[in-house]
């Protein structure tokens, strides 16, 4: 008797545990809407702020420069993050056939639509382009349309490994999932790029793999902090190596951008470990400040609503405006240039959503 009535006790409370911890996680995460926010106006920074220096000998413009590409870096990072942490639990919502019907209206079609239009302007601006759908489906597939939109490649890749990855979530042991995702840290952050760098043939294997594809690792992160959570303990090791990291991010490109004359990406590349840590610390940071992103939740979320717009239109406004303004001063192209073209793509989304049935090819 004693052992069936501790058995209905721990069972209720462990239910109650349970509810409580789904209603709370249920409650909008405001601070999501904020690194939604932050991380496209990083984007517009890094495409925007770019200028015609010379790095053989060290000035303060061309210095601002490599700090501001490796500072603003964390913008794709922190887009793939807040996916992994949206739509790994998608089952807890809807079903796979929801899922991909939501993906294939929110992201796939407007992808597909804008890169029509950029395929347009690629062919006005290039006249010895022989234009036909399969040169335009031949450059689709192969990124060769718009740089900017590398990304979309990726974050659809990770969509179709979304049903297979939630399963494995769902059943998996925290310290199998912990394992998981030290794997995909190690392969992705640690052993592809020392393959680059020796330029091993064994990358054309290892990519065969989409579950263990590029950046996997970025959205595994997301959902754990956001789902699971860290340690305190951990927390601070994690802030630690992330200063070390910055610190040696900035150092090593700094040096190595003045000794070759250019600058020198792979020190700060997204997808090596120093970066992971970073854009790890940076979102973990975020969420443990959810509490005071909340005091301004409808703020955020309508700010939020035009990211995915801007991350589509920018380069657009970037192109317009230095055919326009033709802008010489390198301090206003660094610093000044990027708010610009940012407030002028969220208040064109901002119009254009005014329009009926326009949502669908800018979400």
């Amino acid at each position: 008797m004693y052992k069936l009535v501790y058995f209905i006790h721990t069972y209720r409370y462990q239910h109650i545990t349970l509810r409580r911890a789904f209603m709370a996680q249920s409650k909008r995460l405001s601070f999501m809407d904020f690194s939604a926010i932050i991380s496209s106006f990083a984007v517009v920074t890094l495409h925007s702020a770019a200028g015609n220096f010379s790095f053989t000998n060290p000035s303060p413009s061309a210095t601002l420069t490599i700090i501001i590409q490796i500072i603003f870096s964390f913008g794709v990072p922190m887009f793939f993050m807040q996916s992994g942490a949206n739509v790994l639990n998608y089952r807890e919502r809807y079903s796979t056939t929801t899922f991909f019907k939501k993906r294939l209206t929110k992201v796939v079609i407007p992808f597909l639509c804008w890169s029509v239009i950029a395929y347009v302007f690629l062919v006005l601006k290039t006249p010895t382009i022989n234009w036909s759908i399969i040169d335009f489906l031949y450059r689709l597939v192969t990124d060769t349309i718009l740089g900017p939109y590398w990304f979309f490649y990726n974050i659809i890749a990770f969509y179709l490994c979304v049903p297979f990855l939630s399963v494995l979530l769902n059943h998996l042991k925290h310290t199998q999932i912990l394992y998981l995702l030290a794997l995909s840290t190690a392969v992705n952050a640690v052993y592809l790029p020392f393959m680059r760098a020796i330029n091993s043939p064994t990358l054309d294997y290892v990519n065969l793999f989409p579950a263990i594809g590029n950046y996997l690792e970025y959205f595994l992160i997301g959902w754990y902090i956001v789902h699971v959570g860290v340690s305190a303990k951990w927390k601070k090791r994690i802030y630690i190596l992330s200063i070390l990291s910055l610190v040696y991010e900035l150092t090593a490109t700094i040096i190595s951008t003045y000794h070759y004359g250019y600058i020198v990406k792979p020190y700060y590349d997204i997808s090596n470990l120093p970066a992971v840590i970073i854009m790890a610390a940076l979102f973990l940071l975020l969420k443990e400040n959810n509490n005071n992103f909340s005091k301004y939740e409808l703020r955020l979320k309508f700010f939020s609503g035009l990211t995915f717009g801007i991350y589509l239109i920018h380069p657009y406004v970037i192109a317009l405006l230095d055919k326009l303004l033709k802008v010489n001063s390198a301090t206003i192209h660094i610093l000044i240039f990027p708010i610009l073209v940012y407030v002028i793509s969220g208040l064109v989304v901002f119009l254009l959503h005014k329009i009926p049935y326009i949502k669908h090819v800018l979400p």
